[in-house]
């Protein structure tokens, strides 16, 4: 049949806003891990996973993802320390981080950003406002 709902006619599809865009998300938590995995697939990004921090850069080194989503208290290697050892190695260096983490003091926070992070986000973590860190850290990384 050739009608359609009016309303079809003027709704246009949505952007999927993480299409072609790769985030590691290093979290011990399997909760955490799987909520922030539902929510960036449903916003289009292929997400890979990995439970612990040793497992973490060795993803990260193997698979090159455009982001990293990095715990810092986790088993095997805190993520303060993998963030160190990404910064360090030519292969990884320019993957923009982001931290998750419980630890909210100004002292961690600013150790964050001089270990070579780009944003500090505080547990429990907001899906809407991590999506929106997600894409302008990736557009800044862009240009």
């Amino acid at each position: 049949m050739f009608i359609k709902k009016i309303s079809e006619l003027f709704v246009r599809p949505q952007p999927i806003s993480g299409a072609g865009k790769k985030v590691l998300t290093v979290e011990d938590d399997v909760t955490q891990r799987t909520m922030i995995q539902k929510t960036l697939e449903k916003c289009g990004y292929e997400v890979l996973s990995a439970e612990d921090g040793v497992q973490g850069l060795e993803v990260a080194q193997n698979q090159k993802p455009d982001l990293i989503l990095l715990d810092v208290i986790m088993p095997k290697m805190r993520g303060d320390e993998v963030c160190r050892r990404l910064k360090a190695s030519d292969a990884t260096r320019n993957i923009p981080v982001i931290f998750l983490t419980s630890l909210d003091t100004p002292k961690d926070i600013i150790s964050h950003y001089e270990l070579g992070g780009d944003i500090h986000l505080t547990k429990p973590i907001n899906p809407k406002e991590l999506i929106k860190q997600i894409e302008i850290t990736l557009e800044e990384h862009s240009s």
